[in-house]
């Protein structure tokens, strides 16, 4: 049977028909497990389980005793996958998160929208807000790599437009504070009202500007060069403004800060024609919206991606497609209802893992129990950050392809309420050290320890004692 009628839909199959659930063809061993060690949902019964042991591990610190940390929090779940596939084996992690829970989704940022930093980095300049505290965190969008670092797609922080999507880039992921999340687009609207009347905008601090087009830029723009984002274009005007006049109009795609309480309107091709004949003095005030492409309100948080993996329960088939290539990957996905969330990283481009196809992580989230799922930055960008067991920070839990993280405009992070729910008890390591602090190997059965009459051999592996016996 050929392969797009075993439940997969190509990319050009615009009736996203019902089918049946793509039939499973990966094998996993599952090698991290958070929390009383359960599974993803929605993973199928027939997988083959072994041992820790037996999987590749993230690196860890020398006190460490499990390869990756599960954040302690109600409602979230970390589980490691090792899975045999055609291509070549492939290790990933999957963090399914019930947004019910009182989890939210935050926009992770850069100090500006062109401008890139280590996901940890981000995490450490993020505010979760009163009484709550980051848990994990995934990179997201594509971004002008090379030039500015702006990210491709759109962006809401905090219910507010920091960034409209470049031409092409729309496909995103929205995620409301009464925790649902949804597949969407954010659609720009705008116009320069001036003296002589209103110019339309097709932009807000966007990475790329389409042909005949004006973008506004703000100071969260930052002061790359602005040549990037009207590429090829043989016609730019850029016209400075503040405090509602028109300070100057110069030719040409400028470099350097937007000033507070001022903007630019950058121009290319018909776009430059129409702002050069504006004169400076002359009244000029830009007007912007943003809107969901669904109708419902525009989401707290909205990060762009860009390949639909999964649509409406079925997995695309994007055999043919220049990027269906096997690759460290990120994608998000949700159920139907939107409050299940499946964040995956699969890690690839090493030799105990060689990454995932567009099409294979398609019947992967599907398989997870996706009913919707989006393709995020993937390749070195793929980076999933998590918070161990009594730290006060998240690590990284994947091994990113290029060794250490790379720096990236955004992410998500998931943030929850400080002490949130009661404890189901109390997880304990042991690490055995020598008289100088330094960790000693040990065998298993070689010292034991006892908490209020719970007696166990010291293992390696960490204990969660009852929260009424431990002390």
């Amino acid at each position: 049977m050929p392969r797009d009628q075993e439940g997969l839909h190509t990319v050009h199959d615009r009736a996203r028909r019902r089918g049946p659930r793509p039939r499973s063809w990966l094998t996993a061993a599952v090698f991290t497990a958070l929390a009383l060690g359960l599974l993803p949902s929605g993973l199928p019964a027939d997988l083959t389980v072994s041992a820790v042991a037996d999987a590749p591990r993230a690196p860890v610190g020398p006190a460490a005793v499990l390869p990756a940390s599960p954040p302690v929090v109600a409602g979230a779940r970390l589980t490691g996958v090792q899975a045999a596939q055609p291509d070549g084996p492939a290790s990933a992690f999957v963090l399914t998160l019930d947004l019910s829970e009182d989890l939210r989704v935050d926009y992770l940022g850069a100090s500006r929208v062109a401008g890139t930093a280590p996901l940890e980095e981000l995490v450490a300049r993020h505010d979760p807000g009163a009484d709550r505290v980051t848990v994990a965190a995934v990179n997201a969008d594509f971004f002008d790599i090379n030039r500015t670092g702006a990210p491709l797609g759109a962006g809401v922080r905090e219910g507010e437009l920091l960034h409209s999507a470049s031409p092409g880039r729309g496909e995103a992921v929205g995620f409301d504070l009464d925790g649902a999340g949804r597949m969407l687009e954010v659609l720009f609207e705008g116009k320069a009202v001036t003296a002589r009347g209103e110019l339309p905008l097709d932009g807000y601090n966007a990475a790329r500007l389409p042909v005949d087009g004006i973008g506004l830029y703000g100071p969260e723009w930052g002061p790359v060069n602005r040549s990037p984002v009207v590429e090829r274009s043989q016609h730019v005007v850029e016209v400075e403004f503040r405090d509602g006049l028109v300070t100057a109009v110069n030719e040409g795609a400028g470099v350097g800060p937007i000033p507070d309480g001022g903007g630019l309107l950058v121009g290319r091709d018909a776009g430059a024609g129409a702002l050069q004949t504006l004169t400076v003095g002359e009244p000029l005030v830009p007007v912007f919206s943003a809107r969901a492409s669904d109708g419902g309100p525009l989401p707290h948080t909205v990060v762009g991606g860009q390949e639909p993996l999964v649509v409406d329960g079925i997995a695309l088939n994007w055999d043919g497609a220049p990027n269906n290539v096997t690759a460290p990957r990120t994608a998000v996905g949700f159920s139907a209802d939107g409050t299940e969330m499946y964040l995956v990283t699969v890690d690839g481009r090493q030799e105990h893992t060689v990454g995932m196809t567009l099409t294979a992580l398609a019947s992967f989230m599907a398989e997870l129990g996706a009913r919707n799922a989006l393709n995020l930055d993937g390749g070195g960008s793929t980076t999933l950050l998590a918070r161990a067991p009594g730290a006060t920070s998240v690590r990284v839990v994947n091994m990113p392809s290029g060794g250490a993280q790379r720096p990236v405009p955004n992410g998500l992070a998931i943030t929850a309420p400080r002490g949130a729910g009661p404890p189901p008890g109390i997880r304990v390591e042991t690490v055995l050290v020598g008289e100088d602090g330094t960790p000693v190997e040990r065998e298993p059965g070689d010292a034991s320890v006892n908490a209020d009459g719970v007696p166990g051999p010291v293992d390696g592996e960490p204990a969660l004692l009852p929260a009424a016996n431990a002390r």
